[in-house]
């Protein structure tokens, strides 16, 4: 992938180009393995790979009701990638009479697949697993101008250097931002392991759990990493880099 920010070319992401242009970001058109838009960010301890889906409300309903979503997409983006976004675009919300899910057109309707209505919470309780279980954030616009404004101001974000981001520090700095808070001290592979390319707070833990010790994490072989939940090839390549191949 090139420096800047990409956009899938296929027919998903690619309409939003110009707006993407206009807002000043370093847009290229590009095949994706996976996700929508990827841009190299700034991380706690080095570049980090972002990548964005993007689902329309239709979309997302659909590739949930296939298990598309969650059984291929998000899988291979979170292997792709250190931090994963997926943008819900479009209005929505629950009818106030009977919590169903309705869409806005000209006025709000009731929203059906097929023959089957949603109810609101339903898409809510499956948006937040998407949060707290996989770790994926969510981020929700209302239109394609919307999503464009919110892509460019999270690669904003992004590009700054970590330590220049300050609106945390009026809270309390012993938590980690997005993480569950653990209630055992962590191990020193643990500590080690988060400081790995690519690996984190929660990919960490699997690896302590995995290795149990700092030696035998750092002599294990490259099929030793890829056997662990959320170490893919990329992150793989990266760790063996940073340590050096066995």
């Amino acid at each position: 992938m090139t420096t800047g920010f990409a956009l899938d070319s296929r027919i998903g992401s690619k309409h939003l180009v110009v707006s993407l242009k206009a807002l000043g970001l370093p847009v290229s058109l590009e095949l994706l393995d996976f996700g929508d838009a990827a841009f190299l960010g700034n991380g706690p301890t080095g570049p980090v790979m972002v990548g964005i889906e993007l689902k329309n409300l239709n979309d997302l309903l659909s590739s949930a009701r296939s298990g598309r979503l969650v059984g291929r997409q998000l899988p291979g983006m979170l292997d792709d990638y250190e931090f994963c976004w997926l943008f819900v675009e479009g209005e929505y919300r629950p009818n106030p009479e009977t919590g169903r899910l309705q869409v806005k057109r000209r006025k709000w309707v009731d929203l059906h697949e097929g023959h089957r209505g949603w109810m609101y919470r339903e898409v809510d309780s499956f948006l937040t697993t998407l949060e707290v279980v996989l770790g994926v954030r969510v981020q929700q616009t209302t239109s394609s101008g919307h999503t464009a404004m919110c892509m460019a101001n999270l690669y904003r974000w992004w590009q700054k250097d970590w330590a220049d981001h300050h609106a945390h520090e009026a809270y309390d700095e012993s938590r980690r931002p997005g993480q569950l808070v653990s209630m055992t001290a962590p191990t020193l592979c643990h500590e080690v392991a988060i400081k790995l390319p690519g690996v984190g707070y929660r990919k960490a833990q699997r690896v302590a759990k995995t290795f149990g010790t700092t030696r035998k994490m750092v002599n294990a072989a490259r099929k030793d990493w890829l056997a662990i939940e959320g170490i893919g090839k990329t992150i793989a390549s990266r760790i063996d880099k940073e340590l050096g191949e066995p």
